[in-house]
């Protein structure tokens, strides 16, 4: 991974992310999970999440910070024909 994102931690998806994204043309493919520690009010209504403990459980793994570039769309892509 090339610049680190502070807090972040190595994805466990690893190459579950890079070579799907890889086979479609994207370069430079960096991931990481972003944990947030933030507190969670025990009254807090979530209605994104199932429950507080859901929240509380994807909170503390972490969303998924995914990056990567295309090269110059004026070159077409491998396997790629601009009629």
């Amino acid at each position: 991974m090339g610049a680190q994102v502070e807090g972040a931690r190595a994805c466990p998806l690893g190459g579950g992310i890079r070579r799907p994204a890889e086979k479609h043309a994207f370069h430079n493919v960096e991931y990481a999970q972003i944990p947030d520690d933030t507190p969670t009010p025990e009254n807090y209504q979530t209605t994104s999440f199932h429950s507080l403990d859901d929240l509380k459980a994807f909170k503390r793994v972490g969303a998924l910070l995914l990056m990567a570039s295309k090269p110059d769309v004026r070159n077409p892509a491998p396997g790629y024909t601009i009629y």
